[in-house]
Parts: C-alpha cells; structure tokens; sequence
C-alpha cells in the first residue's frame, strides 16, 4: 500500500549507497620552496554503504610527481569494512618554485559509480601575496556597534594600562572602541565588522592588521577577533590570552584559512567585550587591515601545473570614495583593454589599452571619466578583455 512504500522512500533517502571518502575538503600543505611542507601527509578513509561490496580504485591526477598515494589504494570493500588511504608530499616538491600547485585525487567506485567523488591536494609554496587592503585613510563604511568609531584616537583613557594612541599607524585615521577614552565597565560584546570579502580562489588566507590595544586579562575583559562565511556563525581566531597594555602599534597575523579558503563571503568581526564591573581599559584602535592569500583558479593547473590564468581579482575597496585597486592576471601576452562603464553601457574612462604581457598586473580607478571629471555616486562595471576573452566585475562609487 501506499504507506509502506512512503517509508521504503524515507529509508533510502537516509541510507545512500555507494563508496564513502572522508574527510571532505582539500589538503593543503604550505612550506617555503625547498620544503619542508606541513601537514606532509592527509589519510583518507574509504567504506562502502548499502549492502553489498564494491570494487574501487583511487588515483592522483596526471603531472603531479609531488604528491605519492599509498595504503589501500584499489581492492574490494564488503558492508562495514573500511579502507585507508595515505596522500603525502614527496622530495620532488622540493624543487618547484614559488606556486599553487593543485592535483586531483579521485576516488572512485568501479563497480556501479555510486559515491565517485574527488579531493584536491593543494600544495602552497611561499607566502602568497597581498589579495585586499584596506589603509584606512578614508572610511570603509564597515558596520559599527557602541562606540565602535572610525576617525582619529585622541590619546585619552588608561584608567589601567596606557591611554589610546594619538593617530593611527599610518596616517590619522583608525577604527577604534571609543576614540575617546577607556571602554566602560558591563559591556556588552560589541562588534566592528568588515564589508564581505571575496574569496573565491584564495588558499591560505591570512589576516594581518595593526593593533594598540589595552583590555585586562581574559578572566574579567574580553578582546577577540572572529571569522565568518555566512555572516551569522563566527569562529573565535584570537582571544586576548592576558591582560594587554599596548604603547605602541603592534602588528597580528591570523590564520583564517578554515574559514575563509575558497568562500565567496567571508567577513571579519573585531570585539570589545565583555568586561566585568572594575577596571578599564583604552581597548581597541585597528589601522592598515590587509587579507594576504595564495590565489589559485580552479579551472585551471588541475594536475599539479602552476598556470596563470584570465582573471579580474574582486577590487578593493568597494564600495569605494574615491579611489578603488584594480588587479588583474593574463594568462598569456597579447592586446589588453580596462575600462570602466555606467549601468546604461556608455564607457567613462579607459584604465589600460595596449599589450601586456602574461601574469598579474594591476590598476587603480579615481572615480573621474576620461576628461578628468569627478563621475556621481552610483553603480559601475569594470571590463577586462583580453582577445576572445572578457571579464567583469562590479564597482559602487559612494560619494
């Protein structure tokens, strides 16, 4: 009857069949060139779900001599066995120079193709290079809470530790929790949080920035700096471990690849508070925010070449007053044209015309059209064309 054949369906919705690999996600070993590269190795385990056994082999992708398989690497696999494969990094790394390397590792099911499924080992030589910059010269337009402000710190505060500084790191400007003075006694947690930023086809991503901070040790005030993909679940990248009393500008460097590899909204969350009903503290001033990444187009290099790709980076800032940077990558020589457009497809200014030749190159946009005139707040494309090949992204001028 009808019944039984509604609980057959629900059954086979949660138990599917067919080959399981895990863990989900790439690998990504990192190192300078010459090596060494850590984590030098990822196990894999295989099993097979349903009832009944499966043949299955796995492969590297071709061209990739830096990475060896090993382990169970093809067989058989009977209900509720499992398998264990072994991804490592050989000696052959060691001789490639600054790069992204990807390889494909294919898992796959000969039996009946139920469960195929790939993982790329993504090998990472260097330090990656400067994808997003904000000087805070001007103000972002980043969403704000309390007294979270952008402007100029006056040296005030320092109940308890040193009072704020008196400009920023460089230049006047900073985002800070009360430019004034010390954070209150009972505060909330309150936020400081970036525009979303795109980071489709970066590995490794790292945030640096520059700090003067003063908040008591952990068991009574809290300092932190989060990471989100959605905007609505943070992860916690620093916690203040002690009490900080800050005299200076010292730079941090935070790891947010977890989060933020290959995501095409990634947001950062700076936060005051909470703190207890006693001392106070200047708290926190932020200048020269900066996301470093190793970037990396997926549609191209599979099989472990590094190859520059066509490609319009998302700009930054943006929105933008009144200057916005512009980067770019060829994926060989030839004519290039920039440009900018408006929403009804007339040109306002060309950026670059001519031949260039193959790899990044990069451009900024002052907000003027070809005479040198201020253009109006509004909504612009930027065009990349390169022979057949065209690329565009959005621009929003705020005035």
């Amino acid at each position: 009857g009808f019944e039984p054949t509604a609980n057959f369906c629900l059954k086979g919705l949660a138990n599917p069949r067919g080959l399981r690999v895990t863990p989900e996600g790439a690998f990504t070993p990192q190192g300078d060139v010459g090596g060494p590269f850590m984590p030098g190795s990822a196990d894999y385990e295989l099993e097979v779900r349903g009832d009944q056994s499966i043949n299955y082999e796995v492969t590297s992708g071709p061209g990739a001599p830096w990475l060896t398989l090993s382990g169970d690497t093809a067989g058989s696999l009977a209900p509720g066995e499992t398998a264990l494969v072994i991804a490592a990094i050989n000696s052959n790394a060691n001789t490639l120079p600054e790069g992204v390397y990807v390889a494909p590792i294919t898992f796959t099911n000969l039996t009946d193709h139920l469960g195929d499924t790939t993982r790329n080992a993504v090998l990472l030589i260097g330090s990656g290079s400067l994808q997003f910059q904000w000087t805070l010269d001007s103000d972002p337009g980043w969403t704000t809470e309390g007294d979270w402000a952008f402007g100029q710190p006056t040296g005030g505060g320092g109940q308890y530790g040193g009072p704020d500084p008196t400009s920023g790191h460089t230049g006047p400007y900073v985002y800070g929790y009360n430019l004034n003075g010390d954070y209150p006694n009972d505060l909330p947690e309150t936020h400081l949080t970036c525009g979303p930023i795109d980071c489709t086809n970066l590995y490794d991503v790292t945030l640096r920035f520059w700090r003067w901070l003063g908040v008591e040790q952990p068991i009574y005030d809290h300092a932190s700096v989060r990471v989100s993909n959605d905007g609505t679940s943070w992860i916690n990248v620093w916690d203040n471990p002690t009490e900080i009393t800050d005299s200076s500008w010292q730079e941090m460097i935070l790891d947010l690849s977890t989060v933020a590899d290959n995501q095409p909204t990634v947001f950062v969350r700076w936060t005051m508070g909470t703190t207890d009903p006693a001392w106070q503290y200047c708290g926190w001033n932020i200048d020269d925010v900066e996301i470093w990444a190793f970037e990396y187009d997926d549609l191209t290099g599979l099989g472990g070449d590094a190859l520059p790709a066509f490609r319009l980076s998302p700009v930054f800032p943006n929105p933008f007053n009144p200057t916005t940077n512009i980067r770019y990558q060829l994926a060989a020589a030839g004519p290039v044209k920039l440009a900018v457009y408006d929403l009804q497809g007339r040109l306002v200014t060309v950026l670059t015309h001519g031949f260039q030749a193959a790899g990044t190159h990069t451009a900024r946009w002052e907000g003027k059209d070809g005479r040198g005139r201020s253009v109006g707040t509004g909504q612009y494309f930027l065009r990349l064309e390169s022979g057949d090949l065209v690329a565009v992204r959005k621009l929003m001028l705020i005035r």
